[in-house]
């Protein structure tokens, strides 16, 4: 698993995700037979963490993934491309 540091106005998330880089194009196989169109990178996403202060003012880190559909101007598709484009 690996962390992907994003930060979404004033807050800083860290994405926890594993990386799957694809297969690449192949035409044909070395016996002649048709090769395979491949397939792009992915990611899938574990958690989603979050720095916060409780009522104390106590630093807690927590899981925010459960919460990420209601960040409606948090877009999850610009943040996987994010993290394939820093693998290339």
């Amino acid at each position: 698993m690996e962390v992907y540091n994003h930060t979404h106005g004033d807050l800083e998330i860290d994405f926890h995700y594993d990386y799957q880089a694809g297969e690449p194009e192949v035409w044909t196989e070395a016996n002649g037979d048709p090769g395979t169109p491949g397939t792009g990178p992915s990611i899938t996403f574990h958690k989603a963490m979050l720095v916060l202060a409780d009522i104390h003012e106590h630093k807690v880190t927590v899981d925010i993934s459960p919460l990420l559909h209601e960040m409606i101007d948090l877009d999850m598709e610009v943040v996987e491309d994010n993290i394939i484009e820093s693998k290339r």
